[in-house]
């Protein structure tokens, strides 16, 4: 009983193979644990620890599977003796793991005493107090002192009888950073109690009260010289599954543990962050305080609460099961009952929380949240300086001592100096035509419309033979193999660049074709070189462009609208804006009809709202209406006419369907350039918008045959009424009133 009381008030003991104490801890313990261990002779020792609440042991007990190596005087550990010569015999276990079941375990004790650890010589590896964490989370302490030789250690081991033997030495750890008797960080693994092992991937070195080491130069074997022996080398290189004591060498280990889990984090003392909003940084050993959020219908999201799928929320469907829907019925398709509860985030995804996150950790140093899919937090140890990408939807956290100001606003001024941020080009990616084979695209260029153009569809790839797979618009013949290969191309939209995106600019180069020779296509109507001549007149429309050109077109066969077939036409005026070059020097390139009113200055602030990004492959859908894309006012992107003239040629196969507009708009589709959309930018009588022209925000107004019309719109646009009431107007000779269909 008299040994027990004693026990109660000492701290736990922890021998090195020569009997010199090694580590005190006096945590409360809490759990189970083991380590494996050599001892003098080379038996090994297991040692199992643990707690009950209530058992009725002594504080600390373990089972050896050796004495092997024994030295004198060995030490009582309750109902299990432990000689000198075992390492970490009486380690108690830690509050961080959960206890197991079935263990042998004792009754713990809270002791006082701080922790000290000492080499197999008796110098000090660290104290009880960490001084920083690691950017796992590994605590680190700073050296308190250094016996001299023959000195001995601390009161609680002097008073077992454990003197540091003679000979100088400085402690020297494989796998270490270490220069020197300086500090280590120490982990207790399998014992879940990370200061009592020294934790050789995720420690840091501090030198001895004269602040932080410098790290070992790049390619230098960590550890003083050649002491390590054949252990020193830095990095994440795995340690050996067990590690024998020595018996004098200066590389000589405490113990090995069989896992390891980082300590919880550790809050500032004076926190801060600093922002970048809209970039995301390079980053290196991330971690986040949220789980993932669920796939949608398949995975249960009953504890995220958020979905990686846009539109979609956490619907509980019974107390065991939640799935990411896009909407919820009581009664599914399988006539199952839901409860449609929605299920949100334990904690809001928000970048407010993802720094606060940030902050109260100090391992934490850069924090970067991701308000796409669900809401994302990536933590990492490291700062960083380099912009991999740029978007509203990301922001970034520097976070550290407010004494770091001065270092974190230099890697600030890095970052900014990178901005604003070049996106690069899209892939483009080839498809097949038909009669071509698609066995290696797997994808098809053609689509195929009704009569009406309301109803469009893709091609699909077939396989025929073991030789051959080709696209076709319904199913395969009989004589086909008929397995589906692909489907039609992807209609790619490029959305508006972030506020640190590099965007295009607003340079226009305007063009239209004119038939000069052309008739009035109805009685009633004026004629294409009646409209240009008012055009030219006036100094409106395509006049008022950066750069501006008329081309002499040809007369076309007549459609049945009263507009002309002239897809074969406008290739041949393609060719020659290619020729002049004038696109080249300009962002956009424009092809307005002359029975447009068109406004160049509104276009050039619809393309700042777009925020198209710089170099960007891109056409403007500019309508609802059928295909999205009406001929009255074609806008496309340097790239995209790039593109479009060097392969535009590669369109024309065969039968001709449709118009101009039609043509230009599956030819660009197959050539790979995408789109942005615009449904603002025309107002187009063919598309059923008959309206004034006094909207404020529409960039043209189509159709106006007559010049008259064509002139009371322009001053509808621009003075907000038919007559002439403002400078920028055009003088007319009369006024009627707007009705749908009628005078215009």
């Amino acid at each position: 009983q008299q040994q027990q009381q004693q026990q109660l008030h000492s701290p736990t003991q922890v021998y090195s193979a020569r009997g010199t104490r090694a580590a005190t801890p006096h945590e409360p313990p809490v759990g189970v644990g083991s380590l494996s261990v050599a001892v003098a002779g080379g038996a090994r020792t297991s040692v199992r620890v643990g707690h009950v609440a209530g058992a009725p042991q002594p504080p600390y007990s373990a089972r050896s599977r050796s004495a092997g190596g024994a030295g004198a005087g060995g030490y009582e550990g309750g109902s299990h003796s432990i000689p000198p010569g075992t390492v970490g015999a009486l380690v108690a276990p830690s509050p961080y793991r959960p206890q197991s079941q079935g263990a042998e375990v004792v009754t713990p004790r809270v002791c006082s005493t701080p922790r000290t650890a000492y080499t197999p010589r008796g110098h000090t590896v660290a104290s009880a107090t960490p001084r920083a964490v690691t950017p796992q989370g590994t605590p680190v302490y700073r050296q308190a002192h250094t016996p001299q030789p023959g000195a001995h250690a601390s009161s609680p081991a002097a008073a077992l009888g454990a003197t540091a033997p003679a000979g100088a030495g400085r402690p020297v750890v494989r796998g270490l950073s270490a220069r020197g008797a300086g500090t280590v960080a120490l982990g207790a693994a399998g014992l879940r109690r990370p200061e009592m092992l020294v934790a050789a991937e995720e420690s840091r070195v501090i030198s001895d009260g004269e602040g932080d080491a410098p790290p070992p130069k790049e390619g230098e074997a960590s550890g003083a010289g050649g002491d390590a022996g054949g252990g020193g080398e830095s990095g994440d290189a795995p340690a050996p599954e067990e590690e024998e004591v020595g018996a004098g060498s200066e590389g000589e280990h405490l113990a090995k543990a069989e896992d390891h889990v980082a300590p919880s984090k550790q809050a500032r003392v004076d926190p801060k962050c600093w922002l970048i909003a809209g970039v995301k940084l390079a980053e290196s050993k991330t971690s986040s305080p949220w789980p993932s959020c669920s796939a949608k219908w398949s995975e249960d999201c009953t504890n995220t609460g958020c979905c990686t799928d846009y539109g979609m929320k956490c619907y509980r469907k019974t107390d065991g099961w939640a799935a990411c829907k896009a909407k919820c019925d009581t009664k599914d398709e399988k006539n199952e009952t839901w409860s449609c509860d929605v299920i949100d985030p334990p904690t809001p995804r928000t970048f407010d929380n993802c720094q606060k996150a940030c902050m109260e950790d100090s391992s934490c140093k850069q924090a970067i949240f991701n308000s796409d899919t669900g809401g994302s937090c990536s933590m990492s140890g490291t700062r960083e300086s380099k912009v991999v990408w740029a978007g509203d939807n990301f922001n970034v956290s520097l976070c550290g001592e407010a004494d770091e100001a001065e270092t974190i606003e230099t890697l600030e001024k890095k970052v900014r100096k990178q901005l604003p941020f070049y996106e690069p080009p899209w892939p483009l990616v080839n498809c097949s035509w038909g009669g071509e084979d698609c066995s290696k695209t797997k994808c098809c260029n053609d689509v195929k419309c009704d009569d009406h153009f309301t109803n469009c569809y893709g091609y699909s790839c077939y396989k025929k033979t073991e030789y051959f797979s080709g696209c076709r618009a319904d199913a395969p013949p009989k004589d086909w193999d008929g397995t589906w290969v692909g489907g039609p191309r992807e209609h790619r939209t490029i959305y508006p660049a972030g506020k640190e995106v590099a965007v295009a600019g607003t340079s226009l180069y305007c063009f239209m074709v004119v038939s000069w020779d052309a008739p009035r296509p109805k009685p009633f109507w004026s004629t294409e070189a009646e409209l240009a001549d008012n055009i030219k007149k006036n100094g409106v429309g395509i006049m008022q462009c950066d750069a501006h050109d008329i081309y002499d077109g040809i007369q076309t066969p007549k459609a049945a609208w009263g507009s002309f077939s002239n897809i074969d036409a406008f290739q041949k005026i393609w060719k020659e804006v290619d020729e002049k070059g004038t696109w080249k020097k300009h962002d956009w390139t424009v092809k307005v009809d002359a029975d447009a009113v068109f406004l160049p200055n509104r276009l050039k602030q619809h393309l700042d709202k777009l925020r198209t990004p710089a170099g960007a492959r891109v056409y403007l859908e500019n309508t609802w209406f059928q295909f999205r894309f009406m001929g009255a006012l074609e806008v496309l992107s340097r790239g995209a006419v790039e593109r479009f003239l060097e392969l535009g040629h590669t369109c024309i196969r065969g039968k001709h369907e449709g118009g101009e507009d039609f043509f230009m708009k599956g030819c660009m589709d197959a050539l790979g350039i995408d789109h942005m959309t615009d449904f603002d930018l025309l107002h187009d009588k063919y598309a059923a918008n008959d309206a004034p022209c006094n909207d404020g925000w529409a960039v043209a107004y189509h159709f106006h045959k007559k010049v008259i019309s064509w002139n009371w719109c322009y001053n509808e646009a621009v003075c907000g009424n038919r007559a002439k009431t403002c400078d920028a107007g055009i003088e007319v000779e009369y006024v009627m009133p707007w009705k749908p269909n009628g005078a215009g």
